[in-house]
C-alpha cells in the first residue's frame, strides 16, 4: 500500500517562498508563512470527476472490506461515498435506497497512486487513511453486488444528491441491469462507461464477490491514464481471495514518485525531411525524453526574418510534437528557418515536473534553410576548341550553374545553325556541366552555331526551383565554324597584250593565308622573280621566255595556302596575258590612256580615258571568250559607265576601242 505523500509542485512552490523569505526575512517569519500557506492549501478541497479513483478490491466475507487507489492528487477535504445501492439507468435515479453506504473522509493532502483500505467489521469501520463512516448497513451480497464510488451531499435518497459518479464495480452473475431491479443489480451509473471507469466482472467471475487486483498480471500500472485502463479491465484481475487474510493489493501505482523534469531529446525536421526546400509549409518534430503536456504554440519561437508564424501542433505520438509554421512570406522567403522553446514556457511532464532545460540533448537541432530562388546560369564558356572561328568536327562548351542543379541531360540543350546534335552532357566538377556537340553537317559547315536552352528544359535545384536560363556572367555560347579555304585572284596592271618587261603580276587571297611561296605558282612561257607579300596580298614579276608574240599564264593550285584554321585555298581562274616585244606603239599608247574603275566592281563600271583618244566601243567576254556584253560609248566625254549586274561574279575580260582602229584588253572583277 503506498504511502501518503506531497505532491511534488506544492513542495516546489514551497521551496520557492522558502528561498525568498530566507533572503528577506528571519527563520520564525518564514515558519509562519509556510504555515499559514499550507494551511491555504488545506483548505482548497480538490473536486473528484469520473475516474478520478478506480477499486482495486473487494471481500464481501467476514470483515466486508474493500480498497481503491487516487488516480489524482487530493487536498483540502475529501469525502466519496461508496454504496451498494443499485443505480436504475432507465429513470437516472437509484434502482433502490435501503442498502448501506461508507463515507470516507480525508483532510490532507494525497498523491494520484495512494491506495486506501476500507474495512467494516459489525463493530466499527475504518480506513488506511481518513476516516469511515457506515450509513446504513453496509453488507454487499456473497452472492454478487455493486459497489459505487460518488461525490455529493449525502446517500443514496433520489439522486439529486449526486455531484458525479467516479467509479462503479459489478460482482453480480448477470452484469449490469439498467433498471436494477433487485438488491444485487445496478445498471450503469450516469458519465460512467464500462471497460472505462465501470467493472464488470460477471463475465469473468461468474457473480463471484472476491476479487484483487493483480499487480502481476503484466498491465500498465503507469502513467494514469493507463493504469485507469488496467484497473477498468476485469481479466487484469484475480477473484476467490481468502477472506481471513485478506490485503489490498499494494501494488506501486505510478511507480516511485517522479522528481526528473523532462527534457528536449532533439528538434529535427518532419515534413520536408530535407533540406533546402521551397515548401510553403514547414513541419519540426520536437521529441521531449517523457510524455509532456501543456504544449501549444507559445511555447516556440522562430528563429529567422519571415513574417511565418507557427500556426499548428499538433501530438504525433511516442513524445513527438509537430510544430507547423507557416503563412506570412514563407512562399517567396529565402533564409534560414529554425525553431526555439521561450523561456517561459509552461511545458510539464505528467507529473507536473517542468521542462526548465530548452536546449535539446542531441547537440545539433536541425533547421531548414528556405530557398524560393531558381537557379541561374554563371557563364557559358567555350571549353573545345577555346577560340572561335574554328573548323573543330566537335565543338565542347562548358556551361556553369550558382547552385547545385539535377535533372541535367542533352534533352536540356538545343543548337541553331547546324544539324549537328548535343552527343553528350557530363559533370566534370562542381556545377559545371561539359556540353558536347558533334555529327551532322559540322564537318563541311560554314555558319555560326549557338548554344541555348530548349523549352522543355526541367533543370531545377535541390529545393525544385525552376533555372533561370539567361547567363549573368560570360556568354561564349557559339562558334563560328569554318570549313572553307581562301579563294584567290591572279591580276596584272599591264593590259593583253602588252610588251612590258617584266610584267608585273598581283596574287590577292579572300582571307590571310601563310605558307604561300614562288614555288607554289604555275607558270607556262614566263619565269617569276622578285615575289613578295604576306597575309592576303602577294606580288611576283613574269619575264616572258620570248620576245613573242606569245601567251603567259599563271596558275595556282589548290590546297598550297592555309588560312589561319588550315583550310587550303581554293584553285585559283588560270591568269593569261598576250607579249609581243614588237606591238605597235599606238596601241600601247591607247591602253595606257584608259582606265577601268572600280575594279573589283559590284554593278557599275567606269571607262575614263582622254577625249582626244576618242573610245567609241566596249566588249566584255568570259574567260572562255564568250562575248556577254557590248556597248557604244560616247566619243564626245572622257568617261562613260556600263551596268555590269546582269552578269555573275567572276573574271572577266574587256576589250575597248576607238574610233580610229586602235584597242585594248584589260581585265575586270566582278564581285
Amino acid at each position: 500500500m503506498q504511502s501518503l505523500m506531497i505532491p511534488k509542485k506544492t513542495l516546489k512552490i514551497v521551496s520557492l517562498i522558502k528561498k525568498y523569505f530566507m533572503k528577506h526575512f528571519d527563520f520564525k517569519f518564514l515558519f509562519l508563512i509556510v504555515l499559514l500557506f499550507m494551511g491555504a492549501l488545506q483548505i482548497n478541497a480538490t473536486d473528484l470527476v469520473v475516474g478520478d479513483l478506480a477499486i482495486t478490491s473487494c471481500n464481501t466475507d467476514s470483515n466486508d472490506e474493500f480498497s481503491f487507489v487516487l488516480l489524482t492528487d487530493i487536498s483540502g477535504t475529501t469525502t466519496v461515498y461508496f454504496t451498494e445501492n443499485g443505480w436504475n439507468e432507465n429513470g437516472s435515479n437509484w434502482g433502490n435506497t435501503s442498502e448501506g453506504t461508507i463515507i470516507w473522509t480525508y483532510t490532507g493532502m494525497a498523491t494520484a497512486g495512494t491506495e486506501i483500505q476500507i474495512t467494516t467489521p459489525k463493530t466499527a469501520p475504518s480506513a488506511t487513511i481518513g476516516t469511515a463512516t457506515e450509513i446504513g448497513t453496509y453488507s454487499p451480497s456473497s452472492t454478487g453486488d455493486v459497489i459505487i464510488a460518488y461525490t455529493g451531499t449525502g446517500v443514496p435518497n433520489n439522486g439529486t444528491e449526486v455531484t458525479n459518479f467516479i467509479w462503479a464495480v459489478n460482482m453480480g452473475n448477470t452484469g449490469w441491469i439498467p433498471d436494477a431491479t433487485t438488491t444485487t443489480t445496478s445498471g450503469i451509473p450516469t458519465g460512467l462507461a464500462d471497460g472505462v471507469t465501470a467493472e464488470d466482472f460477471a463475465t469473468t467471475f461468474g457473480g463471484d464477490d472476491n476479487f484483487q487486483f493483480d499487480c502481476n498480471s503484466g498491465a500498465p500500472l503507469t502513467p494514469v491514464a493507463a493504469l485507469r485502463t488496467s484497473l477498468a479491465t476485469a481479466s487484469n484481475f484475480i477473484n476467490g481471495v481468502n477472506s481471513e487474510n485478506y490485503q489490498a493489493p499494494g501494488c506501486s501505482y505510478l511507480g516511485p514518485a517522479d522528481t526528473t523534469d523532462p527534457q528536449i531529446q532533439s528538434i529535427n525536421r518532419q515534413t520536408p525531411m530535407t533540406s533546402p526546400t521551397n515548401a510553403d509549409a514547414l513541419i519540426f518534430a520536437v521529441e521531449f525524453t517523457e510524455e509532456v503536456v501543456n504544449v501549444d504554440a507559445a511555447d516556440f519561437s522562430i528563429g529567422s526574418t519571415t513574417t511565418a508564424t507557427i500556426t499548428n501542433v499538433a501530438d504525433l505520438g511516442s513524445n513527438v510534437w509537430g510544430v507547423t509554421i507557416s503563412g506570412g512570406d514563407l512562399a517567396g522567403f529565402n533564409g534560414t528557418v529554425s525553431l526555439g522553446i521561450v523561456n517561459n514556457q509552461n511545458i510539464e511532464d505528467t507529473a507536473g515536473n517542468e521542462l526548465t532545460n530548452t536546449t535539446p540533448i542531441d547537440p545539433f537541432p536541425e533547421n531548414f534553410l528556405v530557398d524560393n530562388m531558381g537557379p541561374g546560369v554563371t557563364s557559358i564558356v567555350r571549353q573545345s576548341p577555346m577560340t572561335s572561328p574554328t573548323n573543330a568536327d566537335v565543338l565542347v562548351w562548358d556551361v556553369t550553374f550558382d547552385d547545385d542543379v539535377s535533372n541535367v541531360t542533352p534533352a536540356d540543350f538545343a543548337l541553331t545553325g547546324t544539324t549537328a546534335t548535343i552527343a553528350s552532357v557530363t559533370n566534370p566538377t562542381g556545377n559545371t556541366y561539359r556540353v558536347t556537340a558533334s555529327g551532322g553537317d559540322l564537318a563541311e559547315l560554314d555558319a555560326t552555331v549557338t548554344l541555348s536552352f530548349s523549352g522543355s528544359q526541367d533543370i531545377i535545384d535541390d529545393a525544385g526551383n525552376s533555372l533561370a536560363t539567361t547567363p549573368t556572367g560570360t556568354n561564349d555560347n557559339t562558334f563560328v565554324v569554318d570549313n572553307t579555304g581562301a579563294t584567290v585572284i591572279i591580276d596584272s596592271s599591264e593590259n593583253s597584250p602588252t610588251g612590258a618587261n617584266p610584267i608585273p603580276v598581283t596574287i590577292t587571297f579572300s582571307e590571310n593565308v601563310s605558307d604561300f611561296v614562288i614555288g607554289d605558282l604555275v607558270i607556262a612561257n614566263g619565269t617569276p622573280g622578285n615575289f613578295s607579300g604576306t597575309g592576303s596580298n602577294y606580288t611576283v614579276d613574269i619575264t616572258p621566255s620570248s620576245a613573242g608574240p606569245i601567251t603567259i599564264t599563271v596558275n595556282i593550285n589548290a590546297d598550297v595556302a592555309n588560312d589561319a584554321l588550315g583550310n587550303g585555298n581554293t584553285a585559283a581562274t588560270e591568269f593569261s596575258i598576250d607579249f609581243d616585244n614588237v606591238l605597235g606603239i599606238e596601241d600601247e599608247l591607247f591602253g595606257n590612256g584608259v582606265d577601268i574603275y572600280p575594279i573589283p566592281s559590284n554593278n557599275i563600271i567606269t571607262i575614263s580615258a582622254k577625249q582626244s583618244l576618242r573610245v567609241f566601243n566596249a566588249e566584255i567576254f568570259d574567260i572562255q571568250g564568250k562575248l556577254l556584253i557590248s556597248e557604244t560609248l560616247s566619243t564626245n566625254r572622257n568617261s562613260n559607265t556600263i551596268d555590269i549586274s546582269s552578269i555573275p561574279s567572276g573574271l572577266y575580260l574587256i576589250t575597248i576601242q576607238s574610233d580610229t582602229g586602235s584597242t585594248t584588253t584589260k581585265r575586270l572583277i566582278k564581285q
